[in-house]
């Protein structure tokens, strides 16, 4: 924590990554795993153009849904700690996903502006995609702005 409060986030994520390695069974390691998702967040918002930390914090919160009842076990304050963080790794997540779907969004407008809508449509079909891969683990993932903005796009390009 040291680290991440001194935005050091390259150092903070080598500390959260060393406490998961060695000490996976202890109850800290339900909070190494969501500040590995927060970290990876920041180095996103740090430099948006790479998309890889927001990839890299989806898969950390993912992780620590489908870890959640493991992690409970470790202690009385693990479970504590799991259960007061899944809510908020439920919106983080949220908030992950609808920024990858933007940022696929963005790159989809980019080619439409270009005039190439057939290097377009991929991207459009791919956020369509994403999104319902997303429901998969957070079912009460809204219909995003990119989305409708996709289904649009894609019934135009249809009519063409």
């Amino acid at each position: 924590m040291f680290f991440y409060e001194r935005e050091e986030y390259d150092r903070a994520a080598e500390e959260f990554t060393r406490l998961l390695e060695q000490y996976s069974d202890a109850p800290e390691a339900v909070l190494a795993l969501y500040m590995l998702g927060r970290t990876s967040e920041k180095r996103f918002d740090a430099v948006d153009y790479d998309v890889k930390p927001l990839k890299d914090s989806r898969r950390h919160y993912e992780r620590f849904l489908e870890e959640a009842d493991r992690m409970r076990r470790f202690s009385d304050q693990g479970k504590r700690w799991v259960d007061a963080l899944i809510p908020a790794v439920r919106e983080r997540l949220s908030s992950v996903y609808e920024r990858m779907l933007m940022k696929e969004l963005k790159t989809a407008e980019y080619y439409d502006w270009k005039g190439l809508p057939w290097s377009a449509e991929p991207f459009y079909i791919s956020i369509l995609r994403d999104e319902a891969t997303f429901r998969k683990v957070l079912p009460a993932f809204p219909e995003t702005r990119a989305s409708r903005h996709a289904r649009a796009r894609l019934t135009e390009l249809s009519k063409k």
